[in-house]
């Protein structure tokens, strides 16, 4: 090859390495996040079995179905957030849960809300400390054939932030999942635990029913913990748009934009003057916009905002909107 040509390849075959080298760093240092992802199965996605759809395997979470996983102790030097996990899908709504009593011949029902509760203990003997994990109306719906359902399809982790001094780190750790609600009883009306595939000891994975304490083997039921540490400050979201249905006058559109990295969902909240309140489900995959249905509010004003939280752990709030119910309609405030 010629000197005159060998040369200026060699030169933009460097510059190329350089570029990306500090493309990578300055890719890592944009990200400088920490996260340990603790359960029997290495990664999360690999929890895509009964939740979803098809045969549920009768993986119920109730309060006769207790789940119970045992983790190995781990380190948390350089870690500073705990979270307990699970990953739910194919819950019922309110109406069905009725439904199903009344078929039962039973009509005095709770009317929620029904509940998953998450805690950690060092034996499968002692029940833990519950947490609550999440309201089963914000777990993805089963899906009815003779009724259409928003949200219907699916599961995703949950995860609840717990004091890092409730984990041990030289004992076994046994992570509970479970319901205090009656009415969560059966697989026609509890959401369903997802299940990786295991193997065929029985050693490491429980379930309390009715029967008693039964090992489970070749499925592994998706309960993790999961370590952060993150300065991460590029997590953020802004709402563009805030305004009436064009054809739905007791319904808000809004557009959101978002950024940041491995950003798991946003969640629409609203106020009067007290708490936050979530309000319709998580919104889990771009483009993040979402409707806000009024018609079952009452007359007043309303602040409403959206926070987004990535898979560390980390949360951000948006600016806030405002609007009135009124007798004459909807006004959205400046």
């Amino acid at each position: 090859m010629p000197k005159k040509v060998f040369l200026p390849t060699v030169l933009f075959i460097s510059i190329l390495a350089c570029l990306s080298v500090f493309g990578l760093q300055a890719f890592a240092n944009s990200n400088p996040e920490k996260i340990l992802f603790h359960a029997e199965l290495p990664l999360p996605n690999e929890y895509s079995l009964f939740a979803g759809g098809g045969w549920d395997g009768n993986w119920y979470v109730g309060k006769n179905h207790i789940w119970i996983k045992e983790l190995k102790p781990l380190d948390t030097k350089g870690y500073e957030r705990l979270y307990l996990g699970a990953r739910l899908g194919r819950s019922k709504t309110y109406q069905q849960i009725k439904e199903h009593f009344k078929e039962e011949g039973e009509e005095d029902i709770s009317s929620g809300p029904y509940s998953i509760l998450i805690g950690i203990s060092d034996s499968k003997e002692k029940k833990p400390t519950p947490f609550l994990l999440t309201e089963i109306d914000n777990i993805p719906f089963e899906g009815d054939s003779s009724v259409p359902l928003p949200h219907a399809g699916g599961s995703r982790w949950f995860w609840k932030e717990v004091p890092m001094e409730i984990l041990s780190k030289n004992t076994g750790n046994y992570l509970w999942l479970w319901s205090d609600d009656e009415e969560l009883n059966s697989r026609a009306t509890s959401p369903i635990l997802a299940a990786g595939i295991g193997s065929d000891e029985a050693d490491r994975s429980f379930l309390l029913d009715s029967e008693g304490e039964k090992s489970i083997r070749y499925f592994e039921p998706a309960l993790a913990i999961k370590l952060a540490s993150s300065s991460q400050k590029e997590l953020g979201v802004k709402i563009l748009n805030f305004k009436q249905h064009p054809y739905r006058p007791d319904t808000i559109t809004v557009s959101n934009s978002v950024k940041g990295h491995n950003v798991l969902y946003i969640q629409p909240q609203i106020k009067t003057s007290g708490e936050w309140t979530n309000v319709g489900m998580p919104i889990s995959q771009p483009p993040y916009d979402n409707i806000l249905g009024i018609s079952s509010l009452p007359f007043g004003k309303y602040y409403y905002r959206n926070f987004v939280e990535d898979w560390s752990g980390l949360r951000a709030f948006s600016d806030e909107r405002s609007f009135v119910i009124e007798e004459e309609g909807l006004r959205i405030l400046k």
